[in-house]
């Protein structure tokens, strides 16, 4: 509300499924359905040696509490990055699971479409918005730096790039 911050675009979060390793189990079609029984250790999300991606996390404790993260829990089988998720994917490795929760960006670089799907669930994806903060106090050279992150042009780049912008005059091909 003071125009300190200015958000530029969204790091989109959506459900990946890989087809070849879902089996019997259902695609899911809303966040809540992953912390069904029937999923257990069938997830991966953003993390390494017991650290999960907070991005994450937040929004599964804002609507389904404490619980919902406990059953959470459960469902995840690993925390890889999102580019060791891509690959696990494309390379069809013994280990990959059925579903990845990951940025657009990185699904966007999924090879072989008959072999996942993008899912973005009925309440919506989960998103982490890309801000600016500047300093009051611009040099020259620092506002025209700011002025082209958050000119039209940065933000097509971004939108095609799958991180949709807040600009109304960019394509966001959603």
């Amino acid at each position: 509300p003071l125009g300190h911050y200015s958000m530029l675009s969204a790091n989109i979060l959506v459900i990946v499924v890989n087809k070849r390793k879902l089996g019997k189990l259902p695609v899911p079609r809303k966040w809540a359905d992953l912390l069904e029984p029937i999923y257990k250790k069938s997830l991966v999300m953003r993390g390494q040696d017991g650290f999960f991606c907070s991005g994450v996390i937040l929004p599964f404790y804002a609507s389904y509490g404490v619980e919902g993260v406990k059953a959470m829990t459960r469902t995840v089988s690993a925390g890889l990055h999102p580019s060791e998720m891509v690959e696990a994917i494309n390379k069809n490795s013994p280990d990959a699971a059925p579903f990845y929760i990951m940025p657009l960006f990185f699904a966007m670089r999924l090879t072989n479409p008959e072999s996942y799907q993008i899912v973005y669930p009925e309440e919506g994806a989960v998103i982490s918005p890309v801000i600016m903060l500047l300093k009051k106090e611009l040099s020259a050279e620092s506002a025209s730096v700011a002025e082209f992150i958050a000119s039209a042009e940065m933000g097509q780049f971004c939108a095609d790039a799958g991180f949709p912008s807040v600009r109304a005059d960019v394509d966001n091909h959603l």
